[in-house]
């Protein structure tokens, strides 16, 4: 009992091992994404400079589960979530329309990373590549040009016969 020198090593190694187990019961929060199947459809919109470049919906599954998939992972980022939308200027919002509810993120780039905002829940960053991100605006150029150029068909003089 008159050794300080051991009860210092006793309680550093208490405090070690007690420090172990909390972080091996608490790992790393990730982001709950539902599957592609129970998705309805998914509307893209893209955010840029603070406006909206244009709105999409996609219903097709594949397409879905590209961008579910590239989500999948996401892990809590120290940053928190307060406000309806990112505070970046460019980013790509994605709602996940569900049966009984819509699930908001936002897709941006911040540095280096990839990261996306789930609005007041939290921001989650994600293991992405230069392909995925392609894949994914792939996904909603296509789609926003299908719109488009539906819309372009009709003129103004066909809209009042």
């Amino acid at each position: 009992m008159k050794k300080p020198a051991a009860w210092v090593l006793i309680i550093s190694v208490l405090a070690v091992i007690f420090s172990s187990v909390c972080l091996l019961t608490n790992p790393a929060l990730k982001l709950e994404l539902t599957d592609a199947t129970s998705v309805l459809s998914m509307e893209m919109e893209q955010i840029n400079k603070g406006t909206c470049v244009g709105r999409t919906t996609v219903t097709d599954s594949e397409d879905i589960k590209t961008v579910l998939s590239a989500l999948s992972g996401a892990r809590k980022a120290p940053t928190q979530s307060v406000n309806d939308y990112p505070t970046q200027e460019n980013y790509l919002v994605v709602r996940l329309v569900l049966e009984r509810e819509e699930k908001t993120l936002c897709l941006y780039t911040q540095g280096d990373g990839y990261y996306v905002e789930e609005p007041y829940i939290g921001v989650y960053k994600y293991k992405s590549d230069r392909e995925t991100n392609v894949a994914m605006h792939k996904i909603y150029n296509h789609r926003l040009s299908a719109a488009t150029r539906s819309l372009e068909q009709l003129t103004l003089d066909e809209g009042l016969q």
